[in-house]
């Protein structure tokens, strides 16, 4: 990716004469920097489909608005070396998976460059030579701006556009197979109960049979959940509330010894517009590896709290917290962070939660994990897809 900067810096003729004028512009400009980073900010909360991702709240905007500052300080002072063209990677990858439409990225470069020039004229109006030589910097380096966060951004879009084919792909297999195996399994569950009646008293028979049983039944459940993964079945939606149905999971989870569950704000929430038992299943997953990762003596925290239509759900454990390598892929089927785990308990709480409408996502924690749970209430909620 590095050689696509350098391309880009020849592409746009980008060299030391606008380094130059660059550092020498934001020397003169920086005490505007803050206001043109929060006119971007209102600029970006205008258009359609930024506002549900930038979001609103008074600690969303002071975090959107500090990034803002920092993204056009470093812009305009440099060094544009390796680690600034990554930062700028990052930036569109994560412009990516916080869903941010492609149209409000280039709008926000327009509207900065049109902010930038109107300083510019502003300042270097009886200087007309530094004027040109200052807007034809900002004009590149925009470019190239622009063209880094579109290459990072569709590079994710098309990794996740051929997972998803890949997934799919694995999901009419998966389907075929998990429909081939419920007759064998239900022919090994009746023989068995047959079998345990005539070894009756037998108590080393019964041992095996015994273990036979419990690897059948895990067999069962991984059968159930990767054809829930991969089913379409149409949701059976009734109204919900999120405090009986955390309290209904919990009185089937087993809490470890020691293990201290807090749970805030979940009295007196809207209803959901949900399938009870889909979305007790997701709560379960969630909540059950939450209590595994906290450790002895962990805590696992839940809270909620409504905003704007939405019932955000936080589930913080003060465990390890999930090792690098697997972060990225912790939605994947078949990838766990747990020992012994079958992968799936995560990817079918991603898909019942996304089938309600609604989102989970990882946000790393200073210690522990932490898994963010986004669903719409009933007057919001959207026709099952």
């Amino acid at each position: 990716m590095e050689a696509l900067f350098g391309e880009l810096k020849r592409c746009f003729r980008f060299k030391q004469d606008d380094q130059a004028a660059l550092r020498a512009l934001h020397q003169v400009v920086a005490p505007e920097i803050p206001a043109v980073a929060e006119a971007v900010h209102n600029y970006a909360l205008e258009q359609e489909g930024a506002r549900a991702v930038l979001g609103d709240t008074a600690a969303q905007t002071l975090q959107v608005k500090a990034q803002l500052l920092d993204w056009m300080n470093q812009m305009l002072s440099g060094p544009w070396d390796g680690d600034y063209f990554e930062r700028r990677c990052r930036i569109g990858r994560m412009a990516f998976r916080i869903n941010l439409p492609e149209h409000c990225i280039v709008g926000a470069m327009v509207f900065v460059e049109q902010q930038l020039a109107r300083i510019i004229n502003r300042h270097f109006a009886e200087r007309t030579d530094e004027r040109d030589r200052r807007t034809d910097a900002v004009r590149k380096i925009l470019g190239i701006e622009l063209s880094i966060l579109l290459q990072a951004y569709r590079e994710v879009l098309t990794t996740q556009e051929l997972r998803t084919e890949r997934l799919s792909t694995i999901g009419q297999l998966v389907s075929a197979i998990g429909h081939e195996l419920r007759n064998p399994f239900a022919i090994i569950e009746s023989s068995l109960f047959v079998v345990r009646s005539h070894a009756a008293g037998d108590e080393r028979i019964l041992k095996h049979l015994h273990r036979i049983g419990e690897q059948l039944n895990i067999s069962t459940s991984i059968v159930a959940a990767l054809l829930d993964l991969v089913s379409d079945r149409p949701l059976a939606r009734s109204p919900q509330k999120l405090e009986g149905l955390l309290h209904e999971v919990l009185a089937t989870l087993v809490v470890p010894p020691g293990v201290q569950v807090k749970i805030e704000g979940v009295a007196g929430l809207p209803e959901l517009q949900a399938d009870g038992m889909r979305l007790r299943q997701a709560l379960r997953n969630v909540l059950e590896n939450a209590l595994y990762a906290a450790g002895p003596n962990g805590v696992v925290a839940v809270q909620a709290q409504e905003r704007q239509g939405t019932i955000v759900l936080t589930v913080a454990d003060s465990g390890p917290g999930v090792a690098a390598e697997i972060q990225k892929r912790l939605f994947e089927p078949l990838i766990s962070n747990k020992q012994g785990g079958t992968g799936l308990g995560l990817p079918l709480a991603k898909r019942f939660i996304e089938r309600h409408g609604g989102s989970i996502t990882y946000a790393p924690d200073e210690k522990g994990t932490r898994f963010i749970l986004k669903l719409p209430v009933a007057e919001s909620a959207q026709a099952d897809g």
